[in-house]
């Protein structure tokens, strides 16, 4: 049985692939919290973005991603500014999404 196909990329742009005019999203804040790349994922029912800082773990090698609001924060839609929250924070939008939207800001 297989379901939907994504890909994920992490793209070194200071979030700005999930950057808008909403303040949480705006290039002050994330200038402010750190934002160093975006995670950036595709699928055929559209894309999803989520800035994150990304750190080196001392003396691994390794890196460490998180988010700079303290969870996923996720926005669909394409380029700076292109996207808008999802109600449930993850996924494209669905049935559910349409009948119970955010509030208003």
């Amino acid at each position: 049985m297989s379901g939907p196909t994504a890909r994920a990329f992490l793209v070194e742009d200071r979030g700005e692939a999930a950057a808008g005019p909403e303040f949480f999203r705006s290039r002050p804040f994330l200038d402010a919290e750190g934002a160093t790349h975006t995670l950036r994922i595709e699928s055929e029912e559209g894309v999803l973005a989520a800035p994150l800082v990304v750190r080196e773990i001392e003396g691994t090698g390794e890196r460490d991603a998180v988010s700079p609001y303290g969870y996923p924060g996720l926005v669909g839609g394409e380029g700076s500014g292109g996207g808008q929250p999802h109600p449930a924070g993850a996924g494209p939008p669905s049935r559910r999404d349409e009948r119970h939207p955010p509030p208003p800001p």
